[in-house]
C-alpha cells in the first residue's frame, strides 16, 4: 500500500559537515514514531567513508544498500536516488531534502572526494527525467543547505516541483530540526504539501529562537 510521504534525504557529509550529517539522521529516527506511515530514506556519503541508502525507522537506521564510494556532486547519482525512490516506495506526495554546503547559484552538495556539485540545472535535469521515467512528480524540494532562497534557483525547478523551501541566509551547522518535523509528519501523515512546507519553515525559525541562536534565521 502506498505511504502517505516519502521523507527523501540526499544527504552529502563528504566534507566538514560530516558530524552534522551522523546528527541529523539520528534525530530523523529519534522523531519518528512506532507506526508512523511515512518512509524516511536517506542517501547518506560520509567524509572518507562509503555510501550507504538507508531506511530510517523509530530507533532504528537500517541499511538497505552499501555504494561504495559514490560522487554527491553529480546528476546521475541524484537521478538514482530519485528514480530508486519513487519506483520502490509509490506514495500520494514527496519531499525531496538537498542537505549540505549551499552557494545559491552556484549550486548545492559539494562532494570532497570528486569535486563536483549540483548547479540549479543539474537538479532540474536529474528530477525532469526521474520523473518523466516513473510519471510522478515531486511536491517539495527543500534546501537544508546555505543561500538557496534565491528566484534563480526557484526558476530552475519551476517544471519539476511545485514548491521550493530554502534559505537567503547561512544555515547554521545543526540544520533543519528533523526530530521534531518527524515527531510532526509521523502524527499527520495526510498532510498537504502546502501546510507540510508552512511547517517546516515555522519549526526551523522556532528551533533556532528557542537555542537563542546569535544566528540571523532565515527560511521560506
Amino acid at each position: 500500500s502506498k505511504a502517505s510521504w516519502p521523507f527523501m534525504v540526499y544527504l552529502d557529509a563528504d566534507n566538514n559537515l560530516d558530524p552534522y550529517g551522523v546528527l541529523n539522521i539520528q534525530q530523523m529516527s529519534d522523531g519518528l514514531t512506532p507506526e508512523t506511515n511515512v518512509n524516511v530514506i536517506v542517501l547518506m556519503d560520509r567524509l572518507e567513508q562509503p555510501a550507504y541508502l538507508y531506511k530510517v525507522t523509530y530507533n532504528k537506521i537500517e541499511v538497505i544498500l552499501s555504494l561504495g564510494e559514490v560522487d554527491m556532486g553529480s546528476p546521475e547519482t541524484l537521478k538514482w536516488f530519485v528514480k530508486y525512490i519513487l519506483k520502490n516506495y509509490p506514495a500520494e506526495h514527496y519531499i525531496l531534502d538537498l542537505w549540505d554546503h549551499g552557494g545559491g547559484y552556484r549550486g548545492v552538495c559539494w562532494d570532497e572526494s570528486s569535486g563536483n556539485h549540483l548547479s540549479p540545472h543539474d537538479i532540474e535535469t536529474a528530477l525532469a527525467e526521474a520523473e518523466q521515467k516513473l510519471k510522478a512528480k515531486i511536491d517539495i524540494v527543500g534546501f537544508d543547505a546555505c543561500l538557496m532562497g534565491m528566484i534563480e534557483v526557484c526558476y530552475e525547478l519551476k517544471d519539476v516541483a511545485n514548491i521550493v523551501i530554502g534559505s537567503e541566509m547561512l544555515i547554521p551547522g545543526y540544520g533543519w530540526p528533523y526530530e521534531s518535523l518527524m515527531r510532526y509528519l509521523s502524527m499527520n501523515p495526510n498532510v498537504d504539501p502546502r501546510t507540510l512546507s508552512e511547517e517546516i519553515v515555522e519549526q526551523y525559525v522556532g528551533y533556532y529562537a528557542s537555542l537563542k541562536s546569535t544566528y540571523f534565521i532565515q527560511l521560506s
